[in-house]
C-alpha cells in the first residue's frame, strides 16, 4: 500500500513518502469514522507535524532532500535517515501532544 509514496508519490519528487505516511498514521489514529465528525483536530496536528518535518528536514519534497540518483545505495541510506527521523519526529509529537492509544500501545521511544 505505500510503496508509491517513495520517491515523492511515484518519484515524481515531492511530497517525501516519509511525511507522507506520517500524515496517513495521524489520519488512522485520529481521523473521524463518521460524517459528523469535525476535520479541524485532526487537519491542525496534520499542519503541526508538516511544520516539523519542514523545520527539521528543510523542505517537505523528496527531490529537495534525496539528491542521490533513485534507486542507489546513496539513495536508500539518505532515505533511511529522512524516514527514521520523520517516524521518530511523528513518535515524539504524538507522544507529547498525548494522541497515542491509551494503554500498552507497544510503542516505546527509542
Amino acid at each position: 500500500m505505500a510503496v508509491p509514496l517513495g520517491g515523492g508519490i511515484g518519484r515524481v519528487g515531492c511530497l517525501c513518502g516519509a511525511l507522507n505516511a506520517s500524515i496517513r498514521i495521524l489520519g488512522m489514529l485520529k481521523g473521524g469514522t463518521e460524517t459528523a465528525t469535525s476535520r479541524h483536530d485532526v487537519g491542525h496536528h496534520a499542519a503541526k507535524i508538516y511544520d516539523l518535518f519542514f523545520r527539521k528536514f528543510g523542505s517537505p519534497c523528496c527531490r529537495n532532500l534525496n539528491f542521490n540518483e533513485f534507486d542507489n545505495r546513496d539513495h536508500y541510506v539518505r532515505c533511511l535517515k529522512i524516514a527514521g527521523g520523520a517516524a521518530q519526529l511523528l513518535f515524539d509529537y504524538l507522544e507529547t501532544s498525548v494522541l497515542l492509544p491509551e494503554g500498552d500501545s507497544g510503542l516505546k521511544k527509542t
